[in-house]
């Protein structure tokens, strides 16, 4: 499990509203230096409950592709979001005195906790794409 936190200079509901929406966070994940293609086709409700489906190309030519499953939304506080590859991704947001502290946690969650440090270990360095991901998302509700 990594987590990481960032200070974004906007009010909570437009930080939560932004992270809200699919596109927006796995717009977050992809840059010049990590290029990938996802396509989301996300249901009408993006509450508690709505799924979508994701494919990206992102190892060695490899499509991967997966459901993903919105576990938890409570608006202005928190969206957990599940991947059928078993990571959990949770973002929370919370008012700080001149804005919004934006929080993400990625969790792999299988049924074997070595396949949890293998995930780890090989598909990403966690701190540094937590830290991009979230620098990416600051900058684009900033502007």
């Amino acid at each position: 499990m990594a987590k990481r936190s960032i200070h974004i200079d906007a009010p909570v509901a437009k930080v939560f509203d932004h992270i809200k929406n699919p596109h927006n966070q796995f717009d977050s994940y992809y840059t010049k230096e990590k290029p990938g293609v996802a396509e989301v086709d996300m249901a009408p409700d993006s509450g508690e409950g709505s799924t979508w489906k994701w494919m990206s190309g992102v190892l060695l030519f490899i499509h991967l592709h997966g459901t993903m499953t919105r576990e938890a939304f409570v608006p202005n506080e928190r969206i957990v979001d599940r991947s059928s590859t078993g990571i959990v991704w949770t973002y929370t947001v919370e008012p700080d005195q001149t804005g919004t502290t934006l929080s993400l946690e990625a969790e792999f969650a299988t049924p074997a906790p070595f396949l949890d440090r293998i995930g780890d270990k090989v598909f990403w360095n966690a701190d540094r794409d937590l830290d991009t991901m979230l620098g990416n998302l600051k900058k684009a509700i900033e502007t």
